[in-house]
């Protein structure tokens, strides 16, 4: 890890895990009882929120 961040950088950013038992039915029919979602965050949300980005990827 570098002694210092570049000034261009968005900084260090580490995943947070959110553990969600809500049940959650796929297309295909099947079910997952819980779940782990992962996410990363950069920089600060607004105070209205118009700000967020959601960028999904494929498993």
């Amino acid at each position: 890890m570098p002694d210092t961040i570049p000034a261009d950088s968005v900084g260090l950013v580490s995943p947070t895990t959110l553990h969600i038992d809500t049940p959650i039915t796929l297309e295909c029919g099947r079910s997952l009882q819980s779940y782990d979602l992962i996410y990363e965050s950069y920089g600060e949300l607004n105070d209205d929120g118009s700000n967020a980005v959601l960028i999904c990827h494929a498993l």
